[in-house]
Formats: C-alpha cells, sequence, structure tokens
C-alpha cells in the first residue's frame, strides 16, 4: 500500500514512521532535487528504512497543471466572468461559449499529452502524472473530457495506463540519495515548506484561520437559534404514545 502525504511533503526523518504505520510507497516531488525533466524523475528510490519514493513527473504534470496549461487554451470555458445568474457563458479568450468547439479542443490536447508521455518514457521508466481532482470539472469544466479521451488516446498509441502499486513492482528501482541532497521537500514553490510555514505567511495563516473559526460559529449560532423551533409538536401528533393521527377530519 501507499500514502499520498499533504502536498507531497516529505523528510528523511518520516522513513522510519511510515515504514512502521505500512506505507511502503510515497509519491514525492523532487524537482529541485534530480532537476526538472531529468530521466531520474522516472525511476522510483529505494530508501534505508524501506519506503519506495516515487516522484511525480513535473515535465508532464506542468502540461495541465500550470498557468499556461490546458485549461487556458481558448475555447474551454472561462470559470472566473458569470452571468448576473451565475451562469457561464463565455469562453476563455471571451468568445460565446461552444461547447463542439471546446470537445474538439479536448480530443487535440488529449493526443498530444498522451504522444509527450509516450516520448518521456520511451526508454523505459514510470511517468507519474498528479493533479488535484478538483480541476478535473471544477476549476476546468472540460476536465473529465480530456481525462476519458487520455484514457482512450492511451489505448490508441500504445502507452500503458498501471495502478501505482503495479508499476512500481516492474520497473527498477535506485539506490536511496544521501539525505544531505534529499532534504525536505514539498510540491509548493520553491519546494520547500515555505509556502506553508514561514513569517511570509503568517499573516496570512492565521487571517484564514480566524475566519474559519468565525464561520464554524456562525453556523453553532443558527443551529441553537432554530433549536426551539425544531423542538415544537408537530401538528396533529399525540405525545402520549406518539400514534400520528389526522390534524383535520377526514372527507
Amino acid at each position: 500500500g501507499g500514502l499520498w502525504l499533504p502536498e507531497c511533503a516529505y523528510a528523511p526523518w518520516l522513513d522510519p514512521l511510515l515504514q512502521e504505520a505500512g506505507a511502503r510507497t510515497v509519491c514525492v516531488d523532487l524537482t529541485d532535487v534530480l532537476g526538472r525533466g531529468s530521466t531520474e524523475q522516472l525511476v522510483p528510490l529505494r530508501t534505508a528504512d524501506g519506503p519506495l519514493l516515487v516522484p511525480i513527473d513535473r515535465e508532464i504534470i506542468e502540461l495541465v497543471w500550470s498557468p499556461g496549461g490546458y485549461p487556458s487554451h481558448a475555447a474551454y470555458r472561462a470559470y472566473h466572468p458569470r452571468s448576473p445568474r451565475d451562469h457561464h457563458p463565455w469562453a476563455v479568450d471571451g468568445s460565446v461559449y461552444d461547447p463542439e468547439r471546446a470537445r474538439a479542443q479536448c480530443r487535440g490536447d488529449a493526443a498530444h499529452f498522451v504522444a509527450r508521455v509516450r516520448e518521456r518514457v520511451a526508454d523505459g521508466g514510470l511517468c507519474v502524472c498528479a493533479i488535484d481532482t478538483e480541476l478535473l470539472g471544477h476549476w476546468w469544466h472540460e476536465g473529465p473530457w480530456w481525462l476519458a479521451d487520455v484514457v482512450a488516446e492511451c489505448a490508441a498509441q500504445g502507452v500503458a495506463l498501471t495502478p501505482l502499486d503495479e508499476a512500481v513492482a516492474e520497473v527498477a528501482t535506485a539506490d536511496p540519495l544521501p539525505a544531505e541532497r534529499l532534504g525536505t521537500t514539498t510540491w509548493g514553490t520553491p519546494r520547500d515548506l515555505s509556502t506553508w510555514d514561514n513569517p511570509g505567511v503568517a499573516e496570512l495563516t492565521w487571517r484564514a484561520r480566524a475566519a474559519e473559526h468565525a464561520r464554524e460559529q456562525d453556523v453553532e449560532d443558527r443551529i441553537l437559534a432554530r433549536e426551539p423551533v425544531l423542538r415544537q409538536p408537530v401538528p396533529g401528533r399525540r405525545r402520549d404514545d406518539d400514534r400520528q393521527e389526522p390534524a383535520h377530519p377526514r372527507v
């Protein structure tokens, strides 16, 4: 079994804890350690304490998840601009949204994606493309179409889609990296913990947490305010034996 650590955050001191918990495989972002586009990104790494580290491949991920990725293409439905009734009538390029135009774009982008993956693994290796599922269908309306087209294109172009547990059993693995080279990594820029844990984001973090607590308190207050109403007797229900009786004579 494997474990997806939050934000792909990883440090070597986690290895024995992961092993103890039964996590034999962990996906990690080693882009700044191994080099973007390096073939080392396609090879799982052994560790001294047991877990296998599987690098995600940003060379492929950022075809989708990046400012210039597929969802930014002109034909797709724009997420942020909305009509007064909260509809999404426009495409990314500002034209009226055309589902058939977007559908054709999906097919082209899927073919391009699979071709790039095929190039990456032409000499062997394991390409791990990891994206937040919220992208597919939420931020990117056509994401589910694109994913279905990718599956079809993989079959057409001879690219094998394999569950991670099966894949790591079939590919070669590399020796452990020295701990001083590996260090602490995440997929946050610049691949360390500073995106979430440093003085520069402290004010934002605590402000967001305060807003979260305020929201929780508001929900609790609303529930308490409704409680007396919820406890009112239901018309036509007897309190003694809780049997239902009609509130008015039947006709």
